[in-house]
């Protein structure tokens, strides 16, 4: 076959009165040398399969940008965010749940994928750093076993530490404080009307407190402060328990899109 020919498109009328064997040779070049069908019939080939790709890049592309969300002067030392992107190198199979039923759906979540890279929109809690290091040794040395206490523990510790215990460094003399002041309270809402550290919706605040929501605790974040060289403020991503609780469904890694 001349390669300065011109050729019409594969099941193109043209093409399909071409001699058999011309139609296999320009199938062939379609399936396995698609530049040269290009050039040979003017046709530029769309993979279909990398379509989803060019998709979720102009979604992406077409969204606010947001950067990283910075807690401001004001802010109390624990807040929740939502709305904010981020991408998840997971593994997410989408096909687990019958049509009509998803914990995305239900959380208001959405979810893209590029390549391996997961794109979720999870909300999320920042908090500072004496939260973060409440948080780190809640995990560490507490002994606390049962996650489902971690934001209240969290909460109030961090709200012993800016009411009660600002001196020490060790936290557990804030972890004594806080059985000392702040053992009547037993919930998020209650103990943050007196004392308030958290910075929340009442809804997010249910799902978290009823285990719809849990905190993806192993996997924290950072950023500074725009122009300020304090500690870094870590940002926690908040998962649908049916995604959480299921084996497949993993967070290898993650970070924010800005």
């Amino acid at each position: 076959m001349s390669d300065n020919l011109t050729y019409p498109r594969v099941n193109s009328k043209e093409f399909k009165e071409l001699d058999f064997r011309t139609q296999l040779w320009l199938f062939n070049l379609l399936l396995h040398d698609r530049d040269k069908y290009s050039s040979l019939t003017g046709e530029v080939v769309v993979d279909e399969d990398l379509l989803y790709v060019d998709d979720s890049i102009n979604f992406i592309l077409s969204q606010e940008r947001c950067g990283n969300p910075e807690l401001d002067e004001d802010s109390l030392p624990i807040v929740y965010y939502h709305n904010h992107w981020a991408a998840y190198q997971s593994f997410y199979k989408s096909t687990w749940y019958e049509e009509g039923f998803s914990p995305l759906d239900e959380f208001d979540i959405q979810h893209r994928r590029i390549f391996s890279l997961q794109l979720f929109s999870f909300p999320f809690l920042a908090i500072d750093r004496q939260a973060f290091r409440i948080l780190r040794w809640l995990l560490k040395d507490s002994g606390l076993t049962d996650f489902r206490d971690l934001l209240f523990d969290l909460v109030k510790l961090r709200a012993a530490r800016e009411y009660f215990e600002k001196e020490s460094k060790k936290i557990v003399d804030v972890w004594n404080a806080s059985i000392v002041a702040l053992g009547d309270y037993c919930t998020v809402p209650e103990l943050n009307l007196d004392y308030p550290v958290i910075d929340i919706e009442e809804e997010p605040l249910y799902s978290i407190e009823t285990e719809e929501l849990v905190l993806l605790h192993t996997m924290p974040r950072f950023a500074r402060k725009s122009g300020a060289d304090s500690a870094p403020y870590a940002y926690v991503p908040l998962v649908p328990s049916e995604l959480y609780n299921r084996s497949q469904f993993y967070v290898k890694s993650w970070d924010l899109l800005v």
